[in-house]
């Protein structure tokens, strides 16, 4: 029997206005326990920090961006690698039913480029 998705966190007010999207009562994002298992096969020693970093994500992200088609959301954060270069990591969720985490990927030029074909991005600061 599968246990109730873990809460990870929630879609702040700021991100919705920046958006121009009303999600509601669906703000809370979780995390299945599929997908803690899936998560754990590809990220054997470091997918609980991948999570607990995920909440830091959706808390200050540095782009946020929408597919309503998809019902998708990408939540962008920059982090220096090495003391010498950029990296982003993105979160990639879904609205379709409940707000859930599906992925944590590494965010290349050609995956931003194939992405913003149907999304749209914007700043999440203010």
């Amino acid at each position: 029997m599968d246990k109730d998705p873990v809460r990870i966190g929630r879609i702040n007010i700021k991100v919705e206005k920046a958006l121009g999207y009303d999600f509601g009562e669906n703000i809370f994002c979780y995390i299945s326990e599929e997908k803690l298992r899936e998560f754990a096969s590809r990220w054997p020693s470091g997918y609980l920090k991948k999570v607990e970093e995920s909440a830091h994500i959706m808390k200050n992200p540095l782009y946020v961006g929408i597919d309503t088609k998809n019902k998708r959301l990408y939540y962008v954060k920059e982090y220096i690698v090495n003391n010498s270069s950029f990296k982003k990591a993105c979160l990639v969720l879904s609205f379709e039913k409940q707000l859930s985490l599906m992925d944590i990927i590494a965010l290349d030029e050609k995956k931003m480029a194939l992405i913003s074909r149907t999304t749209r991005f914007v700043a999440a600061k203010s």
